[in-house]
């Protein structure tokens, strides 16, 4: 297999996931226009007003800022087989700052007899549980508001599979799967803050890895640059990156935006 084609399947893997979340919002609906594809939801967050699969020229660009700027909050993910090439510099000149970028990370992954027993939840009652305690772990000073809307979209997905570690029935760690063809791809992996540093972690990405042996998959996730070498230890090599986009202060404040 070529290193392009573990690259598409991360991205294809990463969009549908972006997908499947945000169109649980309120009113949330795809708005298609020549260049990119957007999701539109009533919340005012990302999580349902994104841009993607980009292809823009400079009318393009023009239709993208002005629903951007039509949004409370809204970004622009851009990934490496986007269209032009000097993508990001275009979307600069246009009013865009970067948000964030995050290291795509595919791993073929290994046997380990180490891993934890991990139980998949079901049903709306124990799937809201388990999506309440990742959101406390990845996000502890958002605003409660935002916590609960993307656990409210996160319990919704049905077809987003949840695993949580819980030995004394609370939960200790957990992470979303996604599933798409030959691929399995791994979000909101946390630990919760009181367990770090005791090898829960590394015991839950083995039992990811034996998940995905068993159904013959590559594995794959996002990662911030400071845990990029803790995944290499574990066989995932890193083949592109997703950067976040969204209007500058100075772009927003400039159309009396803020």
């Amino acid at each position: 297999m070529t290193l392009d084609a573990p690259l598409h399947a991360a991205s294809e893997n990463l969009l549908a996931t972006y997908w499947t979340l945000g169109m649980q919002a309120p009113g949330a609906r795809r708005y298609a226009r020549e260049g990119f594809e957007a999701c539109l939801g009533d919340w005012p967050h990302a999580l349902c007003n994104f841009a993607c699969r980009l292809n823009i020229d400079e009318e393009g660009l023009q239709r993208l800022w002005l629903l951007a700027a039509s949004r409370p909050q809204f970004q622009v993910y851009a990934l490496p087989a986007d269209r032009p090439v000097d993508l990001a510099e275009r979307l600069h000149l246009a009013g865009f700052s970067l948000f964030y970028r995050q290291h795509q990370l595919v791993a073929h992954p290994t046997e380990s007899p180490e891993g934890l027993p991990l139980k998949e939840v079901w049903g709306p009652a124990e799937r809201a549980r388990v999506s309440r305690f990742m959101m406390s772990q990845f996000f502890p000073l958002r605003r409660q508001r935002f916590r609960r809307e993307i656990a409210m979209a996160t319990t919704s997905a049905d077809s987003l599979r949840l695993f949580v570690y819980e030995p004394q029935g609370l939960p200790l760690a957990a992470a979303m799967v996604s599933e798409t063809p030959g691929v399995l791809g791994v979000y909101n992996l946390c630990v919760a803050r009181t367990a770090r540093r005791q090898g829960i972690g590394r015991k839950l990405v083995q039992s990811l890895f034996s998940m995905a042996i068993r159904q013959n998959c590559l594995v794959t996730l996002q990662a911030q640059t400071s845990l990029e070498s803790w995944y290499h230890a574990f066989g995932f090599e890193t083949v592109g990156f997703v950067e976040a986009f969204g209007l500058s202060h100075e772009a927003q404040t400039a159309k009396g935006l803020l």
